[in-house]
């Protein structure tokens, strides 16, 4: 049986990969098997490729015992049929366009008139090398994605590449896998042909080591075992829960997120709304915060819109503290956008409080309690008049691509959040390869990014009280 192989990292990973030998009559089956990925963030795929592996030998041993390859995409194809495949007819097939390698695979037949429904034109910029269906269906994607000029896959859109699919899905069977180095894409034949199945592995995993009677995927090296990623694999290679695609489903990945699918399985978690004041030197036994927000008032022809809010959030202390700071965001902005008709700020116990713009052009309070308390308790009531429909874009259009550009005196505020806290290289690279790869999953774009954090940190982690302290460092609380 054909088996369709991928996966998605959220960082650069290097699995070690083991092809399993079968003997029949103590003869052992050829095996033909293709793998692709794109080396140190390169453009480029890497594609090696054996037509007729027969148990171990220099190209199997490549998969397991090479450490160097660490990509964040890798398409695999094996044959368990004892077939014999050219090195030409071994998927998985690569093209260039677009300054990057178009990396596809199929598992499935095409039938007769194939060749006429998906036409590669008199002069096609894209031949295929070999004799197999798969790899002119592949050649007609690529002419079609060239001559809409698209450059890279998310740029099509996907409802449109899915309508691709479904065309090379009239002529035959087709299970399919097709990566441009950033998305990876599956889509599985709408007539049911064969299963194909996807999963998304949180750390820490339940099994290192993962596979079927084909084949073994081993990501025990240290510089994985933190990795979250997707796969796709036409059998279940583990005792988890996998997601089996509907016919005719099409999915999308991307550094170990699914980013889109067709069945409309979307990511159902919500940003997380959250009102933040900063405690002091103990930790709460209780947090009690709450915001209403009302709008009244008649839409005028300018579609401007009165808004009052209330803003209460409440600390509880087993112990008394004696000694506390807090910086409080709570006064909206008056901008073009809106206009700040009224706000008043009431905390208890009484205390000092001083009053600044940050970096970003927030109003914020300083507040200093001196004397002992087991309850704090602050209250915001605000008024504003909004003027025009905001978004997160609305503020600041210049600084809208990672990184950021600060000036001085703003690197000079922003400094104590800029510096990297005192930990081993190794915990400061992964946290660092952790944050970068929501960075790279949206292009850089700061809005994208930001909201990606939110939802990912919401649903991939869970709270659990008592579990840190003052003394808890970054890498811990990621761990």
């Amino acid at each position: 049986m054909t088996q369709l192989l991928a996966m998605s990292f959220d960082n650069p990973s290097s699995p070690s990969i083991r092809l399993k030998t079968r003997k029949i009559s103590k003869v052992p089956r050829r095996r033909g098997w293709g793998l692709a990925w794109y080396p140190s963030k390169d453009s480029a795929a890497a594609v090696v490729k054996d037509p007729e592996s027969i148990g171990d030998n220099a190209m199997t041993k490549v998969l397991n015992e090479w450490k160097r390859f660490r990509s964040t995409v890798f398409v695999s194809h094996i044959v368990g049929a004892a077939q014999r495949r050219t090195q030409q007819d071994t998927h998985p097939f690569s093209r260039s366009y677009a300054g990057c390698s178009w990396v596809f695979a199929h598992n499935g037949t095409l039938e007769r008139g194939y060749e006429k429904g998906l036409s590669l034109g008199e002069e096609p910029i894209y031949e295929p090398m070999g004799r197999t269906d798969s790899e002119h269906a592949f050649c007609w994607l690529m002419g079609e994605l060239r001559q809409r000029k698209v450059r890279r896959l998310a740029d099509l859109g996907w409802p449109e590449l899915h309508k691709l699919f479904l065309k090379i899905n009239q002529y035959g069977t087709t299970n399919l896998l097709l990566t441009d180095g950033q998305d990876l894409v599956a889509y599985r034949d709408k007539d049911a042909f064969r299963e194909l199945y996807w999963i998304r592995r949180l750390p820490p995993h339940p099994e290192l080591k993962i596979g079927n009677a084909q084949f073994s995927i081993d990501v025990n090296d240290a510089l994985d075992v933190s990795r979250t990623m997707v796969l796709f694999s036409s059998s279940v290679l583990s005792k988890e829960e996998w997601n089996l695609l509907p016919p005719g489903e099409m999915i999308v990945a991307r550094r170990g997120h699914i980013r889109w699918s067709s069945a409309n399985v979307k990511d159902m978690a919500q940003p997380l709304s959250v009102s933040v004041a900063l405690a002091g030197t103990a930790l709460p036994t209780s947090i009690q915060s709450q915001v209403r927000q009302d709008s009244s008032v008649a839409q005028t022809e300018k579609e401007e819109r009165i808004l009052t809010a209330l803003h209460e959030t409440t600390y509880i202390y087993k112990d008394p503290v004696e000694l506390s700071n807090h910086m409080l965001r709570l006064k909206p902005l008056n901008d073009e956008n809106q206009e700040l008709l009224d706000f008043s700020l009431e905390v208890s116990p009484d205390c000092m409080s001083i009053d600044f713009e940050d970096v970003f052009g927030n109003r914020v309070t300083r507040l200093e309690i001196e004397e002992d308390y087991t309850k704090w308790k602050v209250t915001a009531r605000s008024k504003v008049r909004v003027k025009r429909a905001q978004s997160l874009r609305t503020y600041y259009p210049e600084r809208m691509i990672i990184p950021l550009v600060w000036m001085p005196w703003q690197r000079e505020m922003m400094q104590p959040y800029l510096l990297p806290p005192e930990l081993a290289p190794s915990q400061l690279r992964e946290l660092s390869e952790f944050a970068l790869s929501f960075v790279e999953r949206q292009d850089a774009d700061l809005v994208e990014t930001l909201l990606d954090m939110n939802k990912t940190i919401y649903r991939d982690f869970k709270y659990i009280p008592n579990s840190t302290n003052l003394e808890t460092t970054p890498f811990e609380v990621y761990s």
